[in-house]
């Protein structure tokens, strides 16, 4: 699929995408506020550029509010934010071990919509980072802590829960999670491992988890009023 980005001053960064299936020009907004035009292969790029700048007021009332990330927010476990302005054309990033580098032209502001679009993008990036290496040797750790048995992680971006475990123990965790204390962490993984035991939500599940988690009611109250998306520390 043949692609082009293109930065538009209000929106940030649009891609559009040529499609042989598409037979109109159809325009979407990801749950991290990406801005998605697909158009035919025949048609140009500049047809999907003016198309979405005459729908920019769709667009921007459209797309999901989000806190501000501003200079020193901790995102994850180890990563902070810097704002740098720099002599540059357009808001780009860079992700380091635990830094995430947001370069901004003189122009805008680090409230600006555009560096706000790129800051929360860089920081999904890191989340995803450190995700991978940390969820996963947390579950590994705790499965062979407490003798459990599962068939594969998969780590993923979940919107509507904290993670889940199928009939074959493939248990599956949301990135976001790593932004949780680590008690709450270990609640999730382990509530994931029984079900390696018990699928359903009956007297032994949850007696299995209180083993491991005596105090399970109460982080359970606190990760209800959580949501997994990028938060703000």
């Amino acid at each position: 699929m043949a692609t082009k980005t293109f930065e538009v001053q209000g929106i940030g960064l649009l891609t559009i995408r040529k499609s042989k299936k598409s037979r109109n020009l159809r325009l979407s907004i990801k749950h991290d506020n990406a801005v998605i035009v697909s158009i035919p292969y025949w048609v140009p790029y500049k047809a999907g550029l003016d198309y979405a700048k005459s729908k920019k007021d769709w667009i921007i009332s459209n797309m999901t509010e989000k806190s501000n990330i501003e200079e020193g927010t901790r995102i994850g476990k180890a990563h902070r934010v810097t704002f740098k302005e720099s002599i540059t054309d357009k808001v780009s990033s860079r992700l380091t071990n635990n830094e995430i580098i947001i370069l901004y032209p003189p122009w805008l502001s680090r409230t600006s919509r555009e560096v706000q679009i790129v800051a929360n993008r860089t920081a999904l990036r890191a989340l995803k980072k450190e995700a991978d290496v940390l969820l996963e040797q947390r579950l590994r750790r705790l499965a062979q802590l407490y003798e459990f048995k599962y068939n594969s992680l998969k780590i993923r971006s979940l919107k509507t829960r904290w993670g889940s475990c199928s009939n074959n123990k493939d248990i599956t965790l949301s990135y976001y999670l790593i932004q949780l204390p680590w008690d709450e962490i270990d609640y999730v993984i382990i509530h994931e491992l029984v079900h390696t035991k018990y699928m359903a939500h009956n007297r032994q599940f949850w007696d299995e988890v209180h083993k491991y988690v005596p105090n399970m009611d109460e982080i359970k109250r606190k990760i209800k009023v959580r949501k997994p998306t990028v938060s703000v520390v």
